[in-house]
């Protein structure tokens, strides 16, 4: 479970590739995707309006957070799913 205010680097660790054209190890790679470090400028937003975790909004599958190299960190999977039975 992740919250808002979940964005300082030693919370957010390596994941996924960044594809930013302003990222110095992207420009290195001559455009190539390379491992995302993200440098985060703020907290994640929308969070959940009824669901909180120790007081914080908790992250949901439309929360996003932007990095300092103009990219846009988003959730591809939030790790749910719905389950019916029959």
């Amino acid at each position: 479970v992740a919250t808002v205010q979940d964005f300082s680097p030693m919370v957010m660790a390596t994941f996924g590739m960044c594809t930013a054209p302003t990222n110095p190890q992207v420009i290195a790679a001559q455009g190539s995707p390379v491992p995302c470090v993200p440098v985060v400028t703020g907290p994640w937003s929308p969070g959940s309006p009824t669901v909180t975790v120790g007081g914080l909004s908790a992250l949901t599958s439309d929360s996003m957070c932007q990095c300092s190299w103009l990219g846009v960190i988003q959730i591809q999977d939030a790790g749910q799913s719905s389950i019916t039975t029959g």
